[in-house]
């Protein structure tokens, strides 16, 4: 009997922490660097845009130019980008991309990390971005 409650509450305490992680191992512990937005590549910049998920719900990275961050939700493949804040610098090359990057996430939808390629699709399937991704260079 002891040995029944004990592995009753251990699959009750498992069902109950299961849903309360935000991103799945594949996209936590990643640097996701943008390689092509709406389908052409990102071009000349000083830094291409990075994306990283933390495991609390927090989001952040590097804009081309900005340093910037916010919250997420993910629901299976679904995922919600909240608001997002970003520091406030100006620079001669990256300001474009980095307007198209921001408001790119806005229209995300869903999201697919296979292997090392992270996907950002929007409204009806259309492709919004995709990143590489580097795990050896994950912000900590």
């Amino acid at each position: 009997m002891k040995v029944f409650l004990t592995l009753f509450f251990a699959v009750i305490l498992a069902a109950c922490t299961a849903n309360d992680a935000p991103a799945s191992a594949s996209l936590v512990g990643t640097k996701w660097t943008l390689e092509s937005l709406a389908g052409a590549p990102v071009g000349d910049v000083r830094r291409a845009p990075t994306i990283h998920f933390r495991s609390d719900g927090q989001v952040g990275g590097h804009g081309g130019c900005n340093s910037w961050g916010g919250s997420y939700q993910l629901n299976g493949d679904a995922i919600r980008f909240g608001q997002m804040h970003t520091t406030l610098m100006a620079c001669e090359q990256g300001m474009d991309v980095e307007g198209r990057f921001h408001a790119m996430l806005k229209q995300v939808r869903t999201v697919a990390a296979t292997g090392d390629t992270l996907v950002f699709k929007g409204d009806a399937g259309i492709e919004l971005a995709t990143f590489v991704g580097d795990s050896e260079n994950a912000p900590r």
